[in-house]
């Protein structure tokens, strides 16, 4: 390889034909090359000199190795210097403070409603933006595990689609605001935390459940595929537009909401569904409703209500493996505090059979010895 194509990168097609550009790149990698050349030819000769004292005997073993470790630590640490310098470093505290709040998060959080959710689109992709769960209730982020049907919802409407047809699938996940370089901007179609719908569509597959996204307008219509529909009891939607539901308090493990219908009414809530395997349970005024919510519009639940006024619905999560794990951990540390104290009172009692068994052996030990009187000989 000549000398010539040693000094070009391989973005050396990016110049164009600007050769007085090219020519000043070559001539600084040529003057960085040389400049290293030179450093290190002077770091061996010095190396090279310090073992020349040590054979002549002009200088101790000891401090000729010191000198040669640190001629080999200060060309170490010139190199690395180039790339970790003093500005590049940065205190603890500063560097794991959550970003600045922005005018835009102030003007959001104004809202008095606390329960929204918030898209920052500045970013472009949605699975990287995290700053903004620093302060909201953000719909995006990143994870390493993701769950699957919601990567498939932001794999299909969100990655290449305009942001105008994704409209109607933030708003049923409830993201009230979205962030853009101009500012925050509210989404007329956010639908909230739970709705009830005027009526549903039953789809055969995932797929086509998935696709119906594209056409429905989640405030009034939902899809249920097939095989979920069990839970509906071949419900028939009789609108009422005197109904309403509210969430009224909200924990990762439990959400509580309020709602009041003349007629039963399916409603559909912006939370993730899981199996019931998973260990969600329903509640509706303190009883538990076996089967709980269904699945609808491919991610969130849904559920139908009975007619009834200020009812009240809780969803808790209540895994089985969990309250089983914490009983068997309860029952192994009762037993291991039983086997201390029970060691305890071994070693108690045998230090006491013992120290009987010392004051005995010493009593016998200093009983009188009788010793027989010597016989006279005839």
């Amino acid at each position: 390889m000549s000398v010539k194509n040693r000094l070009q990168g391989p973005n050396e097609v990016a110049l164009g034909d600007n050769e007085t550009l090219r020519n000043l790149i070559r001539q600084d990698r040529s003057a960085l090359l040389m400049s290293d050349l030179y450093r290190s030819l002077a770091f061996l000769l010095a190396a090279a000199a310090f073992a020349w004292l040590y054979l002549k005997g002009k200088l101790n073993a000891t401090l000729a190795v010191i000198a040669i470790i640190a001629i080999g630590l200060t060309d170490h640490w010139k190199v690395c210097r180039r790339t970790l310098s003093d500005v590049k470093y940065e205190a603890k505290k500063a560097s794991l403070a959550p970003p600045a709040e922005t005018q835009f998060d102030k003007i959001i959080k104004a809202d008095p409603e606390m329960y929204y959710r918030v898209f920052d689109f500045r970013g472009g992709n949605m699975a990287t933006n995290f700053q903004p769960s620093f302060h909201h209730k953000n719909i995006g982020g990143y994870h390493a595990a993701k769950l699957q049907r919601f990567q498939e919802v932001v794999d299909t409407f969100f990655n290449g689609e305009s942001l105008p047809k994704s409209l109607p699938v933030l708003g049923m996940l409830n993201v009230k605001y979205i962030i853009t370089q101009s500012g925050p901007n509210r989404v007329a179609e956010a639908c909230g935390n739970a709705w009830f719908v005027k009526n549903y569509e039953v789809v055969p597959d995932g797929n086509t459940e998935l696709a119906s996204l594209r056409s429905i307008n989640p405030k009034e219509t939902a899809v249920v595929q097939q095989k979920y529909t069990d839970m509906l009891g071949g419900l028939t939607i009789q609108p009422d537009t005197t109904a309403t539901i509210r969430l009224t308090k909200y924990h990762p493990e439990k959400l509580e909401y309020e709602y009041s219908a003349q007629s039963d009414q399916l409603a559909v809530f912006s939370e993730m569904y899981y199996p019931p395997s998973k260990g969600w349970n329903v509640y509706l005024n303190g009883q538990k409703v076996e089967g709980g919510f269904t699945k609808a519009n491919y991610l969130l639940r849904a559920m139908r209500l009975p007619a009834g006024q200020t009812q009240k619905l809780e969803m808790r999560f209540e895994p089985v493996s969990y309250y089983m794990g914490e009983k068997i951990s309860f029952a192994a540390s009762a037993l291991t505090i039983l086997l201390c104290v029970f060691a305890i009172y071994l070693w108690y009692k045998g230090g006491a059979v013992f120290a009987d068994q010392a004051v005995i052996g010493s009593a016998e030990t200093e009983k009188p010895v009788e010793v027989a009187a010597p016989k006279k000989k005839k």
